[in-house]
């Protein structure tokens, strides 16, 4: 599986790929604002996208519903330290994400969605 990380944190990608890496069939790709996520999923089309939902332009929700409209097979995955705020979650939710992980990220919950992704993308 392909996994492109969305995330203008550079402490934030490796932790995110830190918990994945165990996961053997992953390849990463790297993106650190909307645009370059765009332009990255383009190039590397990815299975999964890890998408912070507080990005530089366009902001992680925009290319939530970007993503959602020009790409039906891709699975989103939205990340966020306001996940506790239920307008986000609705509003992600809504937008086409698959799952929602709130930061700091669990690595057992953060699995467990990864899981659940494969076995509908395999």
């Amino acid at each position: 599986m392909k996994f492109l990380i969305v995330d203008d944190s550079a402490f934030m990608r490796t932790q995110i790929k830190q918990v994945f890496s165990e996961l053997a069939y992953i390849e990463f790709a790297e993106a650190v604002n909307g645009i370059e996520a765009l332009e990255k999923h383009r190039t590397f089309n990815p299975d999964v996208v890890i998408l912070d939902y507080i990005i530089p332009a366009p902001d992680g929700l925009a290319v939530l519903k970007i993503l959602a409209e020009i790409d039906k097979k891709v699975k989103i995955v939205m990340i966020t330290s306001l996940g506790n705020q239920n307008f986000i979650y609705k509003d992600c939710i809504e937008c086409g994400a698959f799952a929602i992980i709130t930061k700091p990220i669990a690595r057992e919950n953060a699995l467990k969605v990864i899981k659940s992704i494969r076995t509908r993308v395999i």
